[in-house]
C-alpha cells in the first residue's frame, strides 16, 4: 500500500526502488497487484548523532563540498548504510545557502575592458535601448551606475568588425571611436582572401583620420604594448 501511495502521488518505479531497495521488477509486481503489502526500508536512511555532527562539521569548513564524497565518508567511516539519494534528501536542509555578492557586470574600473561579439555596429554604439531601460528602471538597478549606460558604452567597450559599413558611420556620425577593422582570420566569416578589396570598399571616400584610427590606432589604443607595424622601405 505504501508504494502505492507513493506512487499515486508521483514517484517513479525507480525512485520506489532506491527509496526501499528493491528491484524495479518487484515494484512493477507490487504496483499491478490488488492485495495489500507493505515493505520497510532495506537500510535506515535517518542520520544518528554522529554522522549528523560529521556532515556538519564538514560543511562549516567547506560548504560546497561534493554531497557525493559525504556520502562516501559517511559510508566507510560511520556506517550509514542509506543510499545517496536518500542522503541527499538530508544533505539540501544541511548544507548553508550560498550567499554571492552582486557582480558588476557592466560597469568596471579603467583599464578592465568589454568584448562583444556578434553585434551590429550600426545599433550597438547608441545605447538608446540601455539609457531609455535605466532612465524609466534606475530605481531597480544594484548597485548605481556612476554615468549612463551610453556614456560607458563609450568609453569602456571596444568593438572590432570586418564587414560592416555601418561601423564607420557609427565613428564618423555618432562619435563612437572605439571600432577597429579585423580581418577575423582564419574563420570563413572573415575577409581572408579578399581583404584589400573590403577595405577599399568600406573607406572609399572616407578620410585618411578616420581609416587610420579604424586600422590602427584604436587597435593600438586598446593594446599599446604590442609592437607599431615596420615602416615601408623602399
Amino acid at each position: 500500500m505504501e508504494l502505492k501511495a507513493l506512487s499515486r502521488l508521483g514517484w517513479s518505479v525507480s525512485a520506489l526502488a532506491r527509496e526501499y531497495g528493491l528491484s524495479r521488477t518487484t515494484v512493477y509486481k507490487e504496483l499491478a497487484s490488488s492485495a495489500p503489502r507493505s515493505y520497510s526500508r532495506a537500510k535506515p536512511t535517518e542520520l544518528n548523532e554522529a554522522q549528523l555532527v560529521h556532515v556538519q562539521r564538514r560543511l562549516s569548513v567547506c560548504p560546497g563540498i561534493r554531497g557525493t564524497d559525504l556520502h562516501a565518508e559517511l559510508s566507510y567511516e560511520y556506517g550509514y548504510e542509506g543510499s545517496y539519494p536518500a542522503f541527499e534528501r538530508h544533505l539540501r536542509l544541511l548544507r548553508p545557502a550560498e550567499v554571492k555578492d552582486p557582480e558588476i557586470r557592466f560597469e568596471t574600473g579603467p583599464g578592465i575592458q568589454t568584448q562583444v561579439d556578434w553585434a551590429k555596429l550600426g545599433l550597438f554604439p547608441l545605447g538608446d535601448r540601455m539609457v531609455e531601460g535605466y532612465r524609466q528602471h534606475h530605481m531597480a538597478v544594484r548597485p548605481k551606475l556612476s554615468r549612463s549606460p551610453k556614456e560607458i558604452l563609450y568609453s569602456q567597450v571596444y568593438a572590432s568588425f570586418q564587414h560592416d559599413e555601418t561601423a564607420v558611420a557609427a565613428f564618423e556620425h555618432m562619435g563612437y571611436r572605439n571600432v577597429m577593422f579585423g580581418s577575423d582570420y582564419p574563420h570563413m566569416e572573415g575577409t581572408f582572401g579578399h581583404t584589400q578589396d573590403t577595405l577599399k570598399g568600406l573607406f572609399d571616400g572616407i578620410s585618411d583620420e578616420t581609416r587610420l584610427r579604424i586600422t590602427q590606432g584604436t587597435f593600438y589604443e586598446l593594446f599599446p604594448d604590442v609592437p607599431p607595424v615596420p615602416a615601408e622601405t623602399a
